[in-house]
């Protein structure tokens, strides 16, 4: 059933982009296409009789009041305060009902409401609820656990209580994820009290995020950390952490935990490193690899099924000439480098190996070689971390660049290290300059 041609011409640049990633998630083409068509001729409850006749198990369970909050509900102008009257009719649409259109607003008649005042304002809902239709398609679909050996990737995802509190926001997060085989997000995780009393804010809305997340295939890791968190006076609210988050898990079923904690202790970030001597620097990634053992130490004891990873930076593992450590942390008897000791206490490490190019001199590959042929035979696994968020020089990441291209780029990091048992996969950084990419 074609759309008119001037109504698919207006269509078009709105919903193609979010039906393309769709479609790489495994929604049937043909099955995105013509729901948009008939949703914008026959209406919201024929698009869904017809989405479950023709793509079986891959259509949803249709629930029109479910998607009533992703419809905006603004007053319309001069409502009386308090009202809940709104330009839109949120009631449940009855079976082979429209879905509600713009009111006429003041002068107009409503056909010239629908082709002049409010077009503009209609064509953009009416492209949210299309796309709000296709993601519950995509949504439920079977998700298993990734096959034995099979490379997947992670994410740093920041601004989560924002993001929680939005149903369409967490449906785009997942069918984002969903379609770039992300099965791991390192989740920006806030914690309240004081000393060692603290506790993970905010619970109940995290607890059923968690839910939702885990039916969609993801793992979350609890995301923390602070520069000052290295120095040994601060090493016991590392360790709070690591409290609030099991506490956390145990008050909740399964299906509702973080699969582990992520630590993002960076020590380069003290303002005293600067100026530091060598020597000062290696004290303080002593400091570095001290409070990650106590941290693991205590998540072993209190929750050994937990995971347990930390941010590095590709140069803590910078050797000289002679193959020595340029930083040597001795730790517990053995001198080597950072990196070497995280990979042989965590489960698996974030490489901050942001740079533009995967190959050549400087590039991802080379920078991160040495740590995963190392991490082949430790106990931790290495993410290859991939910047796309403007922050720092040009050359740090791909922000500017499609995702195509950026893909492209680094199908040498892939093949380099697919028969690596260190290799994790990639990890994006960060969410938010991803999405912004992928559109």
């Amino acid at each position: 059933m074609p759309l008119g041609k001037d109504m698919q011409m207006k269509l078009e640049p709105l919903i193609l982009p979010d039906w393309r990633s769709l479609a790489y998630g495994g929604l049937p083409a043909q099955c995105v296409e013509a729901l948009g068509a008939l949703w914008a001729v026959e209406g919201f409850h024929a698009s869904a009789q017809w989405m479950q006749a023709r793509c079986g198990e891959r259509a949803a369970p249709w629930n029109a009041r479910s998607l009533l909050p992703l419809w905006d509900t603004q007053p319309a102008a001069g409502a009386a305060e308090g009202s809940q009257q709104s330009d839109w009719d949120v009631k449940e649409p009855s079976a082979g009902s429209r879905l509600p259109r713009p009111k006429a607003a003041a002068g107009c008649t409503q056909s010239k409401a629908l082709r002049a005042c409010d077009e503009k304002s209609w064509m953009l809902r009416a492209h949210r609820i299309i796309r709000a239709i296709a993601l519950a398609c995509l949504l439920t679909l079977p998700l298993s656990a990734a096959e034995p050996g099979a490379r997947t990737s992670a994410m740093w995802v920041y601004k989560t209580e924002a993001l929680m509190a939005d149903p369409a926001a967490c449906m785009e997060l997942f069918a984002f994820c969903h379609a770039r085989a992300i099965t791991d997000l390192f989740w920006d995780t806030h914690y309240a009290g004081k000393g060692s009393a603290l506790v993970i804010d905010p619970a109940p809305e995290l607890h059923a995020f968690l839910r939702e997340a885990s039916a969609h295939g993801l793992r979350l890791h609890a995301l923390t950390g602070d520069p000052s968190h290295v120095l040994p006076a601060h090493h016991e609210r590392v360790l709070a952490r690591v409290d609030a988050t099991i506490d956390f898990n145990n008050a909740a079923p399964a299906n509702e935990r973080f699969a582990g904690v992520h630590f993002d202790i960076e020590p380069h970030g003290l303002p005293a490193w600067k100026n530091a001597a060598m020597a000062e620097k290696c004290e303080l990634l002593t400091q570095l690899v001290e409070v990650n053992a106590k941290a693991v130490e205590r998540l072993r004891t209190r929750a050994p099924e937990m995971r347990y990873g930390a941010d590095i930076t590709f140069w803590f593992d910078k050797a000289n000439a002679d193959g020595s450590p340029v930083y040597p942390v001795t730790f517990r008897g053995v001198t080597k480098d950072a990196t070497k000791h995280l990979l042989d206490l965590a489960d698996n490490v974030g490489i901050m190996s942001y740079r533009d190019k995967a190959t050549g001199p400087n590039g991802i590959v080379s920078l991160v070689e040495k740590t995963i042929r190392y991490a082949d035979t430790a106990k931790g696994k290495a993410y290859v971390g991939i910047k796309m968020a403007r922050i720092g020089p040009a050359m740090e990441g791909f922000y500017g660049q499609t995702e195509e291209a950026m893909l492209k780029a680094l199908e040498p990091v892939q093949t380099t290290f697919a028969n690596d048992r260190g290799y994790a996969g990639l990890a994006f950084f960060m969410y938010g300059a991803y999405r912004e990419m992928a559109r």
